[in-house]
């Protein structure tokens, strides 16, 4: 009895482990949703964090745009105490939900760099998959009557900053895209005031996969002469670092590496082919992180060169020999 209930406790240990280290894998959901506020309560698909700002709150197990639990949490990591509780409902409403997001999105917000608030706030979204890369969206928006502009306000993960206007602000937002969590899978967020901005402001912030990196096409081949070979593709992505050309002799099973080229590439001219010999080329997009599908495979000979044997010639004036013989025939 006490070896089947070790086997049993030692069983659950593993199973709580193996969850502990799951991360919210980025193609399994499209987006997480966050509302920043006090009171408002958006709808689906949003998460509110319904609480004032503080060092250490968490927000934990926010759920995706499909409802389900995405893994990922939201985490304040700097000290946001002031005079008052840095949070407020000035955002620049429409009355109808016309906006870029809800009026219950853009209402409320959290702020920063005034009544004794830190300049510059920080955040971490953990659970992130380390081998995914995702695109973060902010929206800041304010009319708080405190100043006559409450200015810009600038967000910054991985180094990269996007600087949005928040001043009633209800039709824009900033996307910071192609963000690579660390190992850990985490990914940290800083939020500081523009320069001259009196206040800084977060209403929400929506998290998304980066879209895949998106294949060439329309591969097209050309045998210029007996040892060279044109190779060329429609480049579809925007983020790639280069493409890769395969290439393999019609009659192997696999293809090889034949070479890298830089981005916004769209030909290649193949000088390593032989006379006569039939080829099947594919190419694809690749970045840092992952790889495009393949062109369709297409299959070309190359030019073959042309042998003269000699010319025959049969003088005469009756006879015609047959070919490959020319006949004077006078």
């Amino acid at each position: 009895m006490k070896r089947s209930l070790s086997r049993i406790i030692l069983f659950l240990l593993i199973i709580f482990r193996s969850a502990s280290l799951t991360y919210a894998q980025s193609g399994n959901w499209q987006a997480v949703y966050i509302n920043f506020g006090l009171n408002n309560q958006a709808a689906s698909p949003w998460n509110n964090t319904l609480s004032v700002p503080a060092q250490n709150v968490s927000f934990s197990d926010l759920l995706d745009d499909s409802g389900v639990n995405s893994g990922i949490d939201l985490v304040i990591t700097s000290n946001w105490s002031g005079t008052y509780d840095p949070v407020f409902d000035d955002g620049a409403v429409t009355g109808n939900d016309s906006g870029v997001y809800p009026d219950a999105v853009i209402e409320e917000y959290y702020y920063f760099g005034t009544f004794g608030v830190p300049d510059i706030m920080t955040m971490e979204l953990r659970g992130l998959d380390p081998s995914g890369s995702y695109d973060i969206t902010f929206l800041g928006s304010s009319v708080w009557s405190g100043v006559p502009d409450n200015g810009s306000t600038v967000y910054t993960i991985n180094g990269q900053s996007a600087t949005l206007n928040v001043q009633g602000n209800n039709s824009e937002t900033v996307t910071l895209s192609d963000l690579f969590p660390d190992n850990a899978g985490v990914l940290q967020i800083e939020m500081s005031k523009a320069a001259g901005a009196p206040v800084g402001y977060i209403n929400a912030l929506v998290v998304t996969p980066s879209p895949p990196l998106q294949a060439p096409d329309n591969l097209t081949l050309v045998s210029l002469s007996t040892d060279q070979l044109e190779i060329s593709w429609v480049d579809n992505s925007t983020d790639e670092t280069g493409f890769e050309i395969e290439r393999k002799l019609s009659n192997e099973p696999n293809y090889s590496l034949l070479t890298t080229l830089p981005s916004n590439a769209t030909n290649y001219i193949d000088t390593q082919v032989q006379s006569g010999e039939s080829y099947n080329y594919r190419v694809r997009a690749v970045n840092s992180t992952s790889q495009s599908n393949y062109t369709s495979a297409l299959l070309v000979t190359v030019l073959q060169s042309q042998t003269n044997s000699g010319v025959y010639i049969n003088f005469g004036l009756n006879n015609q020999a047959a070919s490959p013989w020319n006949n004077t025939l006078s």
